[in-house]
């Protein structure tokens, strides 16, 4: 089954954290205070998330971290793909690997569409979609 980890789910916690109060610099410290995240593993993620360019961040007495995208352009699958690799349900889709079967595999093409359907999915879901559900 696919299943989100833990490190994926806090990075989409610290980002909603920081979009939420985009006018200010947020600290390691109180998005892990805030989001219950201990700061050793949240300083990763938070570095992995600034490396790939997703946040800025100030260094100094009142440094801290920023979006570097608009909420609206950080896509859940980006997120999912950065921490979990790709979208794989079955094995034998990611770099057109077949399995024993070779091409008469016939659930192949369900697979496929399983994966089409779960990518194009989280392709249409932003920070922004999350912020908007937290309003409601």
């Amino acid at each position: 089954m696919l299943t989100i980890s833990t490190k994926t789910q806090y990075a989409v916690r610290a980002l909603l954290y920081i979009a939420r109060n985009s006018k200010t610099l947020c600290t390691t410290a109180e998005i892990a205070q805030a989001e219950g995240i201990s700061v050793k593993y949240l300083e990763n993620i938070l570095s992995v998330l600034k490396c790939k360019g997703i946040l800025d961040s100030e260094r100094g007495k009142h440094g801290g971290y920023s979006l570097a995208l608009s909420p609206d352009q950080i896509k859940m699958l980006t997120l999912i793909e950065l921490f979990e690799g790709p979208i794989e349900p079955v094995s034998c889709l990611t770099k057109n690997k077949l399995c024993g079967f070779d091409c008469s595999c016939i659930p192949r093409k369900f697979w496929q569409g399983l994966k089409q359907s779960i990518e194009t999915y989280l392709d249409s879901c932003t920070i922004q979609d999350l912020l908007e559900d937290t309003h409601e």
